[in-house]
């Protein structure tokens, strides 16, 4: 039955039924441990998606979405490690900060701190791609993390000094780019909303430097059109 389920189905085939065996596996009511035939059901077929077909097929949104309400329903430790291995080595896909926050609970902080780096050293670091930096996505992460482990925050700075040194304003930061294109890249209010509580949350001395830099590129930046609204909705977010 196995032999033609990954003979035949594509990886969110095999998604589909892995998440049906966990669906299955919580009804049952059954101990989070692996003693159960729909666990290790769910286990095999989870074991060979990320093997096999994450390393070929890039994960997207969808597809990190239920791998990770898979790992979470069977507590799967060592299947969330290699996953969040292969996860971190791709292009960050949008929108999936909460299901890179669940598989990560289910690491060690290190392991965690060491994906980041490889994910954000790929996505924020590679200058010839900034165009298509995916800043919200970013600082999505980065602010769930945060506060999700507190007292850990600190150790996100070196992920956060990437997002920094990526800030569009500043043309020779993307010496590879087009003088005309890096001067054209700009950040939406709410980009710049989650990059700030990002940084708040994990150094507030990079928030205010962040700030500075801001206000020191006023055509990417425009004080009256950008910046006003974003602090003024940042204060308002405090005093709430």
């Amino acid at each position: 039955y196995f032999l033609a389920i990954l003979c035949q189905a594509d990886i969110d085939e095999i998604l589909t039924i892995a998440c049906e065996y966990c669906d299955a596996y919580l009804a049952a009511g059954h101990p989070p441990e692996p003693t159960s035939t729909e666990w290790q059901h769910a286990h095999y077929l989870l074991k060979h998606l990320i093997s096999v077909e994450l390393e070929s097929v890039k994960p997207n949104t969808t597809r990190i979405n239920q791998l990770a309400q898979c790992l979470t329903a069977l507590n799967d430790t060592a299947l969330a490690a290699q996953a969040w291995h292969i996860i971190t080595q791709n292009d960050y896909p949008n929108q999936a900060e909460q299901a890179l926050l669940a598989i990560t609970q289910l690491l060690t902080w290190p392991k965690v701190l060491t994906g980041l780096q490889t994910l954000f050293d790929k996505n924020l670091g590679n200058i010839e791609r900034a165009w298509n930096i995916p800043y919200t996505a970013c600082a999505s992460l980065l602010v769930a993390l945060a506060y999700a482990h507190p007292s850990h925050a600190a150790d996100l700075q070196p992920a956060a000094t990437l997002l920094y040194n990526a800030l569009p304003g500043d043309a020779s930061r993307f010496p590879k780019l087009q003088s005309r294109l890096a001067e054209r890249m700009s950040l939406e209010q709410q980009d710049i909303i989650q990059i700030l509580n990002a940084f708040i949350a994990i150094n507030p001395e990079l928030a205010e430097q962040a700030v500075s830099y801001f206000l020191a590129w006023p055509i990417t930046y425009p004080i009256d059109a950008r910046l006003t609204p974003v602090i003024q909705a940042l204060n308002k977010t405090a005093i709430n």
